[in-house]
């Protein structure tokens, strides 16, 4: 997990180096570092740098959060019109056949987002996994 952290375990800066016996992570402080005495002029631009890489990542978790629900939705169109097709037994035993195999590369999309939408919050936002049932 500490390997996914882009710079931030939580609230906390880490620092993160492989090493041949594992995984070295030295953590920080949480919030900023303070702007005064001889490394004023550093810490100032790290803090800088820091909130703009935190806000890049935001959009960038954001941006890929959005994207993955407007593909969603028309997925969900074509599933519904495809498991409709297949259950036909008015049509020939071909078209059902091509309904289906429709249906399963809807399904591995789907599964091709989710893991996208999980890399993006591992690797951006380390938000805690949830555990979900749904129903197809």
């Amino acid at each position: 997990m500490a390997k996914f952290s882009r710079w931030y375990l939580g609230d906390y800066p880490v620092y993160v180096q492989e090493h041949p016996q594992g995984l070295l992570v030295v953590g920080g402080e949480t919030g900023s570092l303070p702007e005064k005495g001889d490394l004023a002029a550093i810490n100032r631009q790290l803090n800088k740098a820091g909130a703009f890489i935190a806000k890049k990542d935001s959009a960038r978790a954001d941006w890929i959060s959005g994207v993955s629900h407007d593909v969603r939705t028309p997925l969900s169109v074509i599933l519904g019109f495809a498991g409709q097709l297949e259950d036909d037994r008015t049509l020939p035993a071909p078209a059902r056949e091509r309904a289906s195999h429709i249906r399963r590369q809807r399904e591995q999309l789907r599964s091709l987002i989710s893991d996208l939408n999980l890399t993006s919050r591992l690797e951006y936002a380390m938000q805690p996994l949830r555990a979900e049932t749904r129903a197809v």
